[in-house]
């Protein structure tokens, strides 16, 4: 239910336009304190592997305390590089990649 509510992720209309205007690989995190996921632990990790990422899309709001939601970011840079970076983000938060 929380999910849905949020309208954190984008629908298939949204998600065209984003890939249309936005060059590089399209993926969905999560942001939860609990799982560690938190921006500056995102582009962090995406540096160390040479991966240059953008917020495209997302929604983040407080349920009780904490940080609840989800960023869409585009990832550009060599493919293995963004295969490696998506590895290490899935170690500590969730990422799916998306398409079109």
């Amino acid at each position: 239910f929380v999910r849905s509510a949020l309208r954190d992720r984008p629908d298939s209309e949204v998600l065209a336009r984003l890939a249309a205007t936005h060059p590089g690989r399209l993926v969905v995190v999560g942001i939860d304190d609990e799982s560690g996921g938190s921006t500056p632990r995102f582009f962090d990790t995406l540096t160390d592997h040479g991966v240059d990422g953008s917020i495209v899309y997302g929604s983040i709001t407080e349920i009780g305390p904490r940080p609840f939601g989800t960023l869409t970011l585009v990832l550009r840079g060599d493919g293995a590089d963004i295969d490696a970076a998506i590895a290490s983000l899935s170690s500590f938060t969730t990422v799916e990649e998306v398409t079109p």
